[in-house]
């Protein structure tokens, strides 16, 4: 099922500390929070800036970026501080990761090979890190949650390191089914009004997931 409050495009208020101002700063969306931190110096550029027009004036900034992004020390931290303050307790953000449950989240890139660290890459052989720290944060706010035994057995919160290859191993199973079921709607869509077919928006990755379980939900972040 999709879940664009999730991405980091959508439109909401994230405020953070930005260490170059001194200050608390509010923009609207996360993606241009966290252009603030990597840009340092044109923080306040960023915070009337879409998704789009954030990341379209950190390429014209490339060279500029703050090595230690606002002092998190990675891309890693300052992005899980960034979603942090977006999906605070009570907020709709909050609400609508935790009525994922434990769907299996996968960010979807706009263009295809253009990231292959954030999103599946648009192949399945990207990195999913968007995915992964909301699922680290759904279940740090949930208390509990399928995956955070598995979470912490083969990845390290606190770098996104991968302790062997079985994040990469569903990243690419839960794109393969993220095809799987755009092309049964595209199908669906092209059959004649008068037949009937029914077709599941959310797709199952199939496969075994140690002690989670055999099969789960995907969700995928667009």
């Amino acid at each position: 099922c999709s879940a664009p409050l999730l991405s980091n495009g959508c439109a909401c208020s994230v405020q953070i500390s930005v260490p170059s101002l001194g200050r608390e700063v509010e923009f609207g969306n996360a993606d241009a929070a966290f252009q603030s931190l990597m840009f340092g110096s044109h923080a306040l550029e960023f915070q009337d800036c879409s998704s789009q027009q954030a990341l379209r004036k950190a390429q014209n900034l490339s060279g500029q970026e703050d090595p230690t992004y606002g002092g998190h020390g990675s891309g890693w931290a300052a992005m899980f501080h960034v979603l942090r303050q977006k999906f605070k307790p009570g907020s709709s953000s909050w609400k609508a990761l935790l009525d994922t449950k434990d769907s299996f989240l996968l960010q979807i890139p706009f263009v295809r090979g253009k990231d292959a660290v954030w999103s599946d890459g648009g192949n399945g052989k990207g990195k999913n890190w968007i995915g992964l720290q909301l699922m680290l944060l759904r279940a740090e706010l949930a208390a509990t949650s399928a995956w955070s035994s598995w979470l912490r057995q083969h990845v390290d919160a606190e770098s996104g390191e991968l302790f062997d290859n079985e994040w990469a191993s569903l990243v690419a199973k839960a794109h393969a089914q993220w095809m799987k079921s755009m092309a049964e709607r595209r199908k669906l869509r092209r059959a004649p009004r008068t037949r009937k077919a029914a077709v599941s928006t959310t797709a199952k990755v199939e496969g075994k997931a140690e002690a989670v379980q055999s099969s789960f939900d995907l969700g995928y972040v667009s």
